[in-house]
């Protein structure tokens, strides 16, 4: 069964405004994965207590790559962006791992956290560009 992880992410004024006449709505549901940081979700949930998870990444990618992260004190919505970030940190981190994963098309810097799933024991991410 496929569960997605709600991703509410905090806002400026103006970029509630601009957010409102663009939907109609307030709610800012995607980042980019460079500008994430402290204190940017407006709620933090306890996503696992599973002190190993799997998360898988695809885009901009060849491929499928899965990644296994661990944490002893399992994972909140925090922990788990963060390691998504380190995720794709590492597969940009020099051109012998951009040759590998086969990125293509897109820097880390137009990389956008749109959603996340979980489904069959992984994580699956929505990243967009």
């Amino acid at each position: 069964m496929k569960e997605q992880i709600k991703l509410n992410f905090k806002m400026t004024p103006e970029e509630k405004q601009e957010m409102i006449d663009s939907i109609g709505e307030d709610t800012k549901t995607s980042i980019r994965l460079l500008d994430y940081g402290v204190n940017e979700l407006i709620e933090n949930p306890v996503i696992t207590k599973e002190k190993d998870i799997t998360i898988k990444f695809r885009y901009p990618l060849k491929g499928t790559f899965e990644f296994i992260f661990h944490s002893e004190k399992g994972f909140d919505l925090d922990l788990l962006i963060r390691k998504i970030i380190i995720g794709y940190k590492k597969i940009y981190r020099n051109e012998t791992s951009i040759n590998h994963y086969g990125v293509f098309g897109h820097d880390i810097s137009d990389l956008y956290l749109e959603g996340i799933n979980y489904e069959d024991g992984k994580y699956e991410l929505s990243i967009g560009s």
